[in-house]
């Protein structure tokens, strides 16, 4: 009986690993690329799961956090893209905290007149979002970075 439950039900949707892949290699990329990249992106995202609720339990928590996770991603060895990802969710966080107070105002707002008329039109759903700019950034840093290591000098280089 095959398993329900295989990697094919967590893989991303196809054409947004095309766009990923696009904006960063080469303009085209064989579909079985795209599928080998979405299938080693799961894989990478499950170990980083892992990894920072290990770190969770190390830390008597049953709830893991941004940190949790961004211990497990310098646990895999991407110490170097830490101060990019902090800075990230740090901005993040201000949006969402921004959003919230904004919310908060209109309700406020809104509470405060007799008519009981919400002139919000987006009835007080505020999703965070990334901005051009924020994807521009992590794109211009993905383009910078260059997982291949620097070649070392051979052995008999220096005799």
């Amino acid at each position: 009986m095959p398993d329900s439950v295989g990697l094919s039900n967590f893989l991303f949707p196809a054409a947004a690993m095309k766009r990923v892949t696009r904006s960063k290699a080469a303009p085209r990329f064989s579909d079985d690329s795209v599928n080998t990249v979405n299938e080693m992106t799961t894989i990478f995202i499950n170990y980083l799961v892992s990894s920072a609720e290990h770190y969770m339990q190390g830390s008597n928590r049953v709830t893991v956090t941004a940190n949790d996770i961004l211990e497990g991603i310098e646990g895999a060895g991407f110490g170097e893209m830490e101060p990019l990802l902090r800075r990230k969710l740090h901005e993040a966080q201000q949006r969402a905290q921004e959003q919230k107070n904004k919310k908060q105002a209109t309700t406020a707002a809104n509470a405060s007149r007799d008519d009981g008329v919400n002139d919000d039109p987006s009835g007080g759903n505020f999703e965070l979002e990334a901005g051009e700019s924020e994807q521009e950034d992590i794109t211009a840093y993905l383009v910078e970075y260059d997982p291949t290591p620097s070649p070392s000098p051979s052995p008999s280089a220096a005799f």
